[in-house]
This record gives C-alpha cells, structure tokens and sequence, in this order.
C-alpha cells in the first residue's frame, strides 16, 4: 500500500483516567474529569459494497480535534 494511502492516527494522551481515578479514591484531592469533543470533524470512508460498486461516504462529527472542559 503507498504510504500516501496508509492510515495515520495522531499521538494522543489520555490523563482522564489517571485523573478520575484519583478522584474516585479521594474526591477532595482533584476537581472532577470534565474532558469533552470541543471540535469534531468528518471521516471519509471508501469500501466496495455487496453490488461490487465502490462507495465514499463521509460521516460528520467522527474525528475529535479539541476537547475542552463542561
């Protein structure tokens, strides 16, 4: 497969989970996760489907770009 077509994901960091754990085992000691998608974009999607036709579809709001707290 070319490179150009390969798929890529980008380097993301959770602290979520490190975070709401402490805060599960000590409520006062860290305020609340409050992570949520502030910016959302499109996927695009090619597959062949059962009539051997080759079909793009874009789906909105698939891909998180920016999250931001509630």
């Amino acid at each position: 497969m070319q490179a150009s077509l390969r798929p890529s994901t980008p380097p993301y960091y959770a602290l979520g989970p490190p975070k709401t754990l402490l805060n599960s085992m000590a409520p006062d000691a860290a305020p609340a996760s409050c992570c949520v998608p502030a910016r959302l974009s499109p996927i695009s999607i090619l597959y062949i489907d059962a009539a051997n036709n080759v079909v793009y579809k874009q789906y909105e709001d698939m891909v998180v770009e920016a999250c931001g707290c509630r």
